[in-house]
């Protein structure tokens, strides 16, 4: 019997910044626009471009930005939802 995986949407801004806990599995497909990607103990920057999926292989964080405007599909490893949370980012424009 097949088990459906929960799958999000997320619209990012440009410095949108998304954080995904315990996403181990999980994978990340950029819809449209360009988004980077960085897990807990690893030294990889990921960028994903329109058409480009990465799945998540570290535990802890993982941290999702919008390099410019986004849509990404958010596929659960297994049939749990996944654990997304979006950060206040302050702008550095209206910081100064």
């Amino acid at each position: 019997m097949k088990q459906n995986k929960p799958v999000t949407f997320l619209h990012l801004a440009p410095d949108d910044v998304i954080d995904i806990a315990d996403g181990k599995g999980v994978s990340i497909e950029a819809l449209s626009g360009a988004i980077w990607i960085t897990q807990s103990h690893d030294g990889r920057d990921i960028v994903l471009e329109r058409g480009d999926a990465f799945t998540l292989d570290r535990r802890g964080i993982a941290v999702l930005s919008a390099l410019r405007p986004a849509t990404v599909s958010v596929m659960a490893a297994s049939s749990q939802p996944v654990r997304i949370v979006r950060r206040l980012v302050p702008s550095l424009a209206s910081a100064a």
